[in-house]
């Protein structure tokens, strides 16, 4: 199985022309992974009357939860962190086994989302797992505009899973 996080340090994937690094977070990077995974129940939070310490409580807790899901279900995975001239834009988290390639989470902060970040990424991705002959699945909350974006990436529904539409991208 590739070293992910080493092919992606070797493409020249930019950001305002500065080159992106990846790199494997450590403990002293949860802090800014609770931050990314926060950008992500923005929109949700806003709906609900909660007090700021609610929204942080409830932050806290769902991070954790999904933090200590993807480490225990995905312990083969490579969880990147995504930076540029030593600021984080976001997280990568990836399994890739012999037949194919899960795209856990690609979660870019909001300052650094609608600028062909993810796009780049994801081209990536395709051409990497195009080259390897491997399937790209994928689980996305239907409501998430990023749905949209995987469709027109060349992902196909396959399943509905409660709240969550299983994709899967497959090779020529």
């Amino acid at each position: 199985m590739p070293d992910l996080e080493l092919a992606l340090n070797q493409l020249s994937l930019k950001h305002k022309g500065h080159l992106l690094k990846f790199s494997v977070f450590n403990q002293s990077d949860l802090p800014i992974l609770k931050q990314i995974y926060a950008t992500t129940r923005q929109e949700e939070l806003a709906l609900t009357q909660w007090p700021e310490q609610q929204k942080s409580a409830f932050i806290e807790q769902q991070f954790v939860a999904q933090h200590s899901h993807y480490q225990t279900h995905y312990s083969g995975a490579e969880f990147l962190l995504i930076h540029c001239d030593g600021q984080i834009l976001g997280r990568l988290y990836l399994d890739e086994g012999d037949q194919s390639i899960c795209l856990i989470d690609i979660t870019l902060l909001k300052s650094f989302q609608n600028n062909q970040l993810g796009s780049q990424i994801l081209t990536w991705l395709i051409g990497h797992a195009e080259q390897q002959n491997k399937i790209i699945t994928l689980h996305v909350e239907k409501h998430n505009p990023a749905h949209q974006w995987y469709l027109k990436s060349g992902f196909l529904d396959i399943e509905s899973r409660g709240v969550y539409q299983y994709m899967e991208w497959h090779p020529r």
